[in-house]
C-alpha cells in the first residue's frame, strides 16, 4: 500500500498547485520597485532613471545628488563602488523618433538602498524604498542561509524551492524571521521619521539661504529691468533645464527665435523695429519694454534704446512651449529648421 497522501483532499502520491497568494498570504503583492526590476547574466539591478519617478524625484540633477552621497557612503563603508553604482546610458526616443542617451546608473540592491537612505526623508516614496529594499536584503540573506550547506555535507541544509512542499515548509520555517523583518521595518520607519523632522529644520534654512541668494541674484541683475527677466536670463534656465532633463544643448539665438515664433517679438531683419516687443505680447502681458538713453561720446547724440523684458506670466508662457518642444522633438527649432 502507498504512502498516504499529506494532503488529505487529495489523491495519494499527487501534489496539489498552489498559487503564490495562497502560500504567502500578501506576499505575492507586486511592489513598483519590483515591476523595474532588472535581470541579465550580470544579475538583478535597478536603473536610477526608473527609481527616479518612483522616489519623487522630478529632476534628473536632485536625484543624482543623491546616488552621489549614496556613493560616498558606500566608499567609506570599504566597499567597491563600482560593485553597486555602475555608471551607464539610458536611450530614450522623442515624438519624431530619435533617439538620445541619458545618463543613468545601474545599481545593485544594496546601491539602491543607499540611494533611498540618502534621498529627501520628507519624501513619502523615500520611506517606501527604505523599507522595500531593507525588506529584500534582509530576505535574500535568510534564504542564503537556507541553502548554505553546513560543515561536512554539500548538500545539507538546502531548500529545494522547486518542490512546493518545501517551499511552503521554507515559509513557515522562516515565518519568525519575517515578522522580524517587519519590526525592523517600523523601527526604519522610527527612525525615518526622526531624521525627517531634523532634516526638516536643516532643510529648511538651506532652502531659505538658497532662495535668499537666488532673489539678491535676480534683484542685482533685474534692477534694471524693474523686476521682470530678461531674454537671455530665460534662455541659461532654459539651457540648463534641456541639458539636465533631455541630454538637449539649446542656444540663445533659438531662444530668441522661439519668441519670434510665439509673436512676442517683431520678426522683420530689415527694420529697426526687429526684437520690439509685439502688441500681442504687451495687451497679453507676456512682456515689456524697458527703455534706456545712452549718449555718444563723439557726437553727443542721445539714443533711446527699447530692450524686452519678460513678465513673470510671460516667463510661464514661453516655458510651457518652450520646454514641451525639447521634449518631444529634441531642439527648440521649428520642425524641419536644422533639427538634428
Amino acid at each position: 500500500m502507498g504512502n498516504p497522501s499529506p494532503f488529505p483532499d487529495d489523491p495519494a502520491g499527487q501534489v496539489p498547485e498552489f498559487t503564490e497568494l495562497e502560500l504567502f498570504g500578501d506576499v505575492a503583492e507586486v511592489s513598483p520597485f519590483d515591476e523595474i526590476r532588472q535581470v541579465d547574466n550580470d544579475g538583478e539591478f535597478w536603473s536610477a532613471r526608473d527609481l527616479q519617478p518612483i522616489m519623487e524625484y522630478d529632476q534628473w540633477r536632485r536625484f543624482a545628488d543623491s546616488i552621489e552621497r549614496a556613493m560616498v557612503a558606500c566608499r567609506n563603508s570599504g566597499q567597491r563602488v563600482e560593485d553597486h553604482f555602475a555608471a551607464s546610458g539610458k536611450i530614450t526616443t522623442n515624438a519624431r523618433g530619435q533617439k538620445r542617451v541619458l545618463d543613468d546608473y545601474r545599481l545593485s540592491r544594496h546601491g539602491a538602498y543607499l540611494t533611498a537612505i540618502n534621498g529627501d526623508p520628507r519624501k513619502e516614496a523615500i520611506a517606501k524604498a527604505q523599507t522595500y529594499f531593507a525588506e529584500q536584503t534582509r530576505k535574500q540573506e535568510l534564504a542564503e542561509q537556507a541553502s548554505a550547506p553546513s560543515a561536512g555535507s554539500e548538500s545539507a541544509g538546502v531548500v529545494d524551492l522547486s518542490d512546493v512542499r518545501a517551499l511552503k515548509r521554507f515559509h513557515e520555517m522562516f515565518g519568525a524571521a519575517l515578522a522580524k523583518i517587519d519590526e525592523q521595518a517600523v523601527q526604519i520607519e522610527a527612525e525615518r521619521q526622526g531624521r525627517m523632522i531634523e532634516a526638516a529644520g536643516r532643510h529648511a534654512a538651506e532652502d531659505e539661504a538658497a532662495a535668499m541668494e537666488t532673489r539678491a541674484a535676480q534683484a542685482d541683475h533685474h534692477r534694471a529691468a524693474d523686476g521682470m527677466m530678461t531674454v537671455g536670463d530665460l534662455a541659461n534656465k532654459l539651457k540648463a533645464w534641456a541639458k539636465d532633463e533631455c541630454g538637449v544643448k539649446i542656444l540663445h539665438q533659438e531662444v530668441w527665435d522661439f519668441c519670434r515664433e510665439l509673436g512676442l517679438l517683431i520678426k522683420n531683419k530689415n527694420t529697426v523695429r526687429k526684437n520690439r516687443v509685439t502688441s500681442f505680447a504687451i495687451d497679453n502681458g507676456y512682456m515689456r519694454e524697458k527703455e534706456s538713453e545712452h549718449e555718444d561720446p563723439e557726437t553727443g547724440k542721445v539714443y533711446v534704446n527699447h530692450t524686452p523684458r519678460v513678465t513673470p506670466k510671460g516667463e510661464g508662457y514661453i516655458w510651457d512651449r518652450a520646454t514641451r518642444r525639447i521634449a518631444d522633438t529634441g531642439t527648440l527649432k521649428p520642425i524641419g529648421v536644422g533639427a538634428a
